[in-house]
């Protein structure tokens, strides 16, 4: 019977069509199992990843485990933030499964019920916490969230933000805008920490020293954030060998306040002709809030560095002034009586709050930058050098040359005499970027390391150069022993873009067309017209209403009469 059945010819070949069929489901299978592409077809390609980030993906070699804290109740723009979060991951696991594991947990519950807290995993990692207002059947309550995830291997761990400009929430710019730059940079701040945690051979990043530069517990959150991602130690100019620093991609340094001799120019000089990238904070006026004396007044005295002439070859000019500025950070006072400790936050013209100077990826998106006695930067014309103006005041600005009385009378000036502040825009940080020329040209000095031959024009190389020493310091309370974190202001607990800003421009110098690029991405976003909807409400929602009624009424009655049309054919 068997035999029978196999024997008919229209039953063997559909049984040879259904092993063709098989057999080509299982070829495909297998082809696509190790072979895939995908299809973007948004206008601005939201969805496809850098050609970085997958050669970043297909190189890990060990698993890196993702906790994203955006699970739980929150307001409809997080979950936005939370739906983009979770596509940007998937989009990661596809191009290595085995290595990328992803969860979202709900920090108030967290993880075998252990909650993860502020002191804890997450605050300790540089994840800020926001206050949302949750909307419930009993009203609106406020909500601490942790908009962030925390990346781990084996043996490293780092914490990243999603929410960018945490302190504009609710502000001009909306909701909607905040949430839509934070989108924008979910692929470099995710990938960035990727490769943090992943990276068994970091660059090299040498702290210069010799010449005063800070090194207190008020420089340990900058070295502690730059050791996450590369090897950091100290490169003394008095003894550290030519030979051996042009071995390093990058220096820093940091609050210099004593001169420099030649020989420690020239290893700069010279370390710069060999094409090694460079980062300055560079304060030309000492001036310190902690010297006012009991009149509350001090001098801003110029700060002779005697790199004037070295920093002129470069094409940029240190002024010596101060920059005082409408757009400040406030500073305490006591406004009770003598022997009072009644406080209130005033605003201080001499702490500028100064913002991105243009579409940079450096500075793109970044919170305002928080500045201590800043003087102002000019450039100047030399052949081979692009300029780039990364950071600036407000216009609402007055200039103070050395020597400059300061005064905490000053604090009550913006309000008394607002036409004064008239001075516009001021340039306190700049990029460099080309073939430079060396200040020791033609020049005879004794006592140089000859360790290597001289070189009169750069290699292809980049530097920053930023008129204020105390931008990458963090603040310290010096008797609880408390160091905080960068950027952060313990008077008025807000969260600054300068720890930003340090990791954009040292990722910018060391890789210049690497992931810092990343925050370029544009997505673009396409709100309603409320006026609009608001206007046409009605009418949109009688017609939502009556639309898909009559759809299916039509579709009835056009099923039925094509079923009466072909049967009555048929009885013919």
């Amino acid at each position: 019977m068997v035999k029978d059945l196999f024997s008919k010819p229209g039953l063997k070949v559909s049984l040879i069509k259904a092993l063709i069929f098989l057999f080509a489901l299982f070829v495909l299978n297998l082809v696509f199992s190790r072979w895939f592409t995908r299809f973007d077809f948004t206008q601005e390609k939201r969805f496809t990843l850098s050609k970085t980030t997958i050669h970043i993906l297909e190189g890990l070699h060990s698993p890196v485990t993702i906790r994203v804290f955006l699970e739980g109740s929150f307001p409809a723009p997080f979950k936005r933030l939370r739906k983009e979060t979770q596509e940007i991951l998937n989009e990661f696991a596809a191009y290595n499964p085995n290595n990328i594991k992803i969860r979202f947990i709900d920090p108030l519950e967290g993880e075998e019920g252990k909650p993860f807290t502020k002191g804890d995993s997450l605050f300790k990692y540089g994840i800020q916490p926001t206050q949302v207002e949750l909307k419930t059947k009993e009203g609106s309550v406020q909500k601490e969230i942790f908009p962030g995830a925390l990346l781990s291997t084996d043996t490293r761990m780092v914490g990243v933000n999603l929410l960018q400009n945490q302190n504009q929430l609710g502000g001009v710019g909306g909701t909607e805008t905040l949430l839509n730059n934070s989108v924008e940079g979910l692929e470099y701040v995710l990938i960035g920490a990727i490769k943090k945690v992943a990276d068994q051979n970091p660059p090299r990043i040498g702290l210069v020293s010799g010449n005063g530069e800070e090194f207190g517990p008020s420089l340990s959150d900058m070295v502690k954030t730059l050791k996450i991602t590369y090897r950091v130690g100290k490169v003394d100019l008095n003894t550290f060998p030519l030979d051996s620093m042009v071995k390093i991609p990058m220096l820093i340094m940091v609050k210099p306040i004593n001169r420099f001799s030649e020989p420690e120019k020239y290893k700069l000089d010279q370390y710069i002709m060999h094409g090694g990238h460079f980062l300055a904070f560079i304060s030309n006026v000492h001036a310190e809030l902690d010297s006012m004396g009991r009149n509350g007044m001090t001098l801003g005295l110029a700060n002779d560095l005697n790199l004037d002439d070295f920093l002129f070859r470069l094409g940029v000019r240190l002024n010596y002034n101060l920059i005082r500025d409408l757009n400040c950070a406030p500073i305490p006072l006591v406004t009770g009586p003598e022997g009072s400790s009644s406080q209130n936050l005033e605003p201080w013209v001499y702490y500028p709050l100064v913002m991105p100077a243009g579409n940079n990826p450096i500075v793109r998106n970044l919170d305002p930058v928080r500045l201590q006695f800043a003087g102002n930067i000019d450039t100047l014309g030399m052949k081979g050098i692009r300029k780039t103006f990364l950071l600036n005041s407000s216009p609402y600005t007055k200039l103070a040359s050395t020597p400059v009385q300061i005064s905490l009378t000053e604090v009550s000036d913006p309000a008394e005499h607002p036409n004064e502040y008239k001075g516009g825009i001021q340039n306190v940080a700049v990029l460099l970027e080309g073939n430079f020329h060396s200040s020791f040209q033609n020049r005879t000095v004794e006592g140089i390391d000859r360790s290597l031959p001289f070189v009169s024009n750069s290699l292809q190389t980049g530097l920053i150069i930023v008129s204020d020493g105390d931008l990458p310091l963090n603040q310290v309370n010096s008797l609880e022993k408390t160091i905080y974190p960068l950027g952060y202001d313990k008077y008025s607990r807000q969260v600054f873009g300068n720890k930003v800003f340090l990791e954009n421009a040292v990722d910018y110098l060391i890789d210049p067309n690497g992931l810092i690029q990343l925050r370029s991405k544009e997505i673009k976003l396409r709100l309603l017209n409320k006026p609009l909807v608001q206007e046409t409400k009605g009418t949109e929602t009688f017609l939502n209403f009556l639309v898909p009624i009559l759809w299916v009424l039509l579709s009835g009655f056009a099923f039925s009469g094509f079923r009466a049309y072909r049967y009555s054919r048929f009885g013919k």
